[in-house]
């Protein structure tokens, strides 16, 4: 199996995981596959965090129905490390956030607002330093999943090619004298 097809894969999975409700599920792969997009879009970038905010300065925020300057590459790069690392939504788990971190929240949270809402990103002050980044999860991991897909389509040869070793469920069967076969697609 290629590459063009596991990160189809990832997408049905992000479709799934939205039309299923789970939400957890979405974000997480739509947080993995900005990651692969970012590898192959800057291959020799060295630093993850640096490619990763690369794509989505260069590629995912200039096609955002909905903008906000909370919902930045870097808060979005810091979520992505406290979903990733802890379980977690708060960027500000991770040390080098309060170093590191442009536009700085208290906390990120994804959210599930009513359709009849039209804004998709909300910062509210809270009484603290910084204030709280909510965000339609939903939105969110559909305009991922769009702006992934268009850019895959576009980039085909670039994403054949990449030197990425994508993940992929191995499959095992035994055979007819009883030997376990174990084969990646």
């Amino acid at each position: 199996m290629n590459n063009l097809s596991r990160i189809s894969e990832i997408f049905q999975s992000i479709r799934l995981s939205l039309e299923s409700e789970n939400h957890f599920a979405a974000l997480t792969n739509s947080l993995i596959l900005i990651d692969i997009c970012a590898k192959i879009y800057a291959p020799t970038e060295k630093e993850p965090n640096k490619r990763y905010t690369k794509w989505i300065d260069d590629i995912l925020i200039t096609k955002l129905t909905y903008s906000n300057n909370y919902l930045s590459s870097s808060n979005i790069w810091f979520l992505r490390c406290a979903m990733l690392h802890e379980g977690s939504s708060d960027p500000t788990t991770n040390i080098s956030y309060q170093k590191f971190g442009k536009m700085k929240v208290r906390d990120i949270v994804p959210t599930i607002f009513p359709k009849e809402f039209h804004d998709k990103i909300l910062v509210a002050d809270q009484g603290d330093k910084y204030p709280t980044l909510f965000f339609d999860v939903v939105y969110f991991c559909e305009m991922v999943l769009s702006i992934a897909s268009d850019w895959t389509n576009n980039n085909v040869e670039l994403v054949k090619e990449s030197a990425l070793n994508l993940f992929s469920v191995a499959h095992s069967e035994f055979t007819t004298s009883n030997n376990l076969i174990i084969f990646r697609a």
